[in-house]
């Protein structure tokens, strides 16, 4: 007969871990929790804390087994979950730092798959404790996943101002839901049909964001081979759209076969063939991707299916799309350069990048942080006496709004490093009679042909306001003007 309930001695500490079990880690919350288990503030970067959390979560395992009680089959649906918590939690904590060890050798071996024997002792734990077999290794897979989400989140993603947090929380949901309980029982496997469109400026971030989210997939651990069944890395494939012709743009998305096109002279596997299960697919730029392209990326993501070009075999897709643009993606929907149907299909999830200028003005001190973050990317160390003189030519910069985001940032320190100066980019003179400079050039006979191709379309854009009637007058592809008008 099972138990009416968890015995007092051990109420509290099973209701505060069945909440912080899986809680978002970059929700403040969950610091409150943590602090409440260890009886003093939760600080994440001190290790003392952690010990402390794991060694609570512990000693109240050990006791209830002591006190026979851990088997949580044996009591009623609400607290049996809450025992099964407890567990999970225990388990998750004993092999934390083992998987962080784990992850960093494997981002140093690209394409093999490194031993996690530790997963064996995870499995045997839960399998003592009421787990099957098959949830166990499964939890395993889970637990590595949560673990290198949070890796990937923390690490790529610099900031502790009040939008980076909560760009962190949303990076979090779109891989784990808003309720990791629902991806428990029924949405861990459905995930890649959920495709997700980071929109940020130009240098804001979204190929870490991409990156992190793409390394964070769910990878099954394999027992009998005691690792885990492939390189997180190799479940990640992107591509920048923007730099593909229209007509190499749907060969390198959905491949093609021998003689589809001059110069097919074999089958060529696209990147949605060279994504796996439980792999993601990541698109930059989607916004420059023609109409008719967008069809048939819209079937891919309605019928996860795909034809090669020239091709008639259907096959099959079963990785997830992250997708990103500039802002003026918006611009595109409301000027017709970008279907409907197809954003909406899109963007299960749509995530905002904040700017680096929104980042400071809420944090002023995010800027020193970031500073520090790249100093130490571009020199490989820590250097106080860089990060002072960087931060001194950076006070220079008075009301500087950095356009550029972290990418302009990153290069002014570069710059700074080199000369100890930064003059940053400002725009043209509007005074200028930027059609008079034209038509004297090309009066001068000074213009290469790419110049004049170039300052013709940036000439009819600013009298038509869009790319399609440039594209008309021109006779190019609309891909083309976008081309002559980033030269411009």
């Amino acid at each position: 007969m099972p138990l009416e309930k968890i015995p007092h001695a051990f109420k509290e500490i099973c209701d505060r871990v069945a909440t912080a079990t899986f809680c978002n880690p970059f929700d403040p919350t969950r610091r409150e929790l943590y602090s409440k288990l260890i009886g003093r503030q939760y600080d994440d970067s001190d290790k003392s804390d952690f010990h402390a959390l794991s060694e609570t979560v512990e000693k109240a395992r050990i006791s209830m087994g002591n006190a026979g009680i851990l088997d949580y089959r044996k009591f009623r649906a609400i607290d049996a979950e809450k025992i099964r918590m407890l567990l999970l939690f225990s388990c998750y904590h004993q092999i934390f730092y083992v998987m962080d060890e784990h992850i960093e050798s494997q981002l140093k071996s690209p394409g093999k798959t490194i031993p996690f024997r530790h997963g064996v002792g995870c499995v045997s734990t839960l399998c003592r404790n009421g787990f099957s077999q098959e949830e166990s290794v499964w939890y395993v897979g889970v637990f590595y996943q949560i673990r290198r989400a949070y890796y990937f989140i923390s690490r790529n993603l610099i900031g502790s101002s009040p939008c980076m947090h909560a760009f962190k929380r949303r990076l979090w949901n779109n891989l784990f839901t808003h309720d990791i309980g629902n991806y428990e029982t029924c949405m861990w496997d459905r995930m890649e049909e959920f495709s997700v469109l980071l929109v940020g400026e130009t240098g804001s971030g979204k190929g870490s964001a991409a990156s992190a989210l793409g390394y964070s997939g769910f990878v099954p651990y394999d027992l009998a081979k005691k690792c885990f069944a492939f390189d997180f890395q190799d479940a990640f494939v992107a591509a920048n759209l923007s730099q593909y012709s229209q007509s190499l743009l749907e060969s390198e998305l959905f491949g093609h076969r021998k003689g589809a096109f001059t110069g097919a002279l074999s089958d060529y596997d696209g990147l949605f063939a060279r994504c796996r299960a439980f792999g993601s697919v990541f698109l930059d730029e989607i916004g420059d991707v023609p109409l008719t392209a967008q069809i048939k990326l819209l079937r891919l993501l309605q019928e996860r299916e795909y034809s090669p070009v020239g091709g008639r075999q259907i096959l099959g897709f079963r990785g997830r799309v992250i997708a990103a643009a500039n802002p003026s993606i918006d611009q595109h929907l409301n000027d017709g350069e970008f279907r409907h149907d197809f954003y909406y299909r899109l963007c299960s999830d749509r995530i905002e990048l904040p700017t680096l200028r929104q980042r400071i003005s809420e944090l002023p001190s995010e800027l020193e942080a970031m500073v520090q973050y790249l100093i130490r990317k571009i020199t490989g160390m820590s250097d106080q006496g860089l990060k002072g003189m960087v931060m001194e030519v950076l006070s220079t910069l008075k009301g500087h709004d950095w356009p550029g985001n972290v990418r302009e940032l990153e290069q002014s320190i570069r710059q700074i490093l080199m000369s100890q100066h930064y003059t940053p980019w400002k725009e043209p003179d509007d005074s200028i009679d930027k059609v008079d400079e034209f038509a004297r050039k090309i009066k001068n006979g000074s213009l290469t042909a790419s110049e004049l191709a170039s300052g013709y379309a940036r000439h009819l854009y600013d009298l038509n306001g869009n790319y399609e009637t440039v594209s008309k007058i021109m006779n190019v592809d609309r891909r083309t003007v976008k081309k002559y008008l980033n030269r411009s």
